[in-house]
């Protein structure tokens, strides 16, 4: 199963030592570059930072960059963070499973996008 995850599985997996637990899970993790950019780059030499590039470097972690604006602006418009509706956005895009209560947070919104 392939998965799209936000940087706090990333990241508090590696802290507690159970980082490979995501690759024993999924096929393969997807990840919007905001949050390559916020737990490797932000976050170098915090948990997760080398965990995450080593997946990236190993193949079973993606890279995604974005390109669909119009929907990321209206994620944004109905409060989420850029790396949030990243995640979502690239979620839907892949029809991926995405952190649980994330979703549940958008599909709470009164205006979300049903396609």
């Amino acid at each position: 199963m392939r998965a799209v995850s936000d940087s706090t599985p990333l990241i508090y997996l590696a802290a507690v030592g159970k980082f490979e637990l995501l690759r024993h899970y999924f096929s393969s993790i997807l990840i919007p570059n905001t949050v390559h950019d916020e737990v490797v780059q932000a976050g170098y030499e915090q948990h997760g930072a080398l965990e995450t590039q080593k997946g990236v470097e190993d193949g079973w972690i993606k890279v995604v960059y974005l390109t669909n604006d119009q929907y990321i602006a209206d994620l944004l418009n109905l409060g989420m963070t850029q790396t949030d509706a990243h995640v979502v956005a690239l979620a839907q895009e892949q029809q991926a499973t995405c952190s649980s209560q994330m979703m549940r947070w958008y599909a709470s919104k009164p205006n979300h996008r049903d396609s």
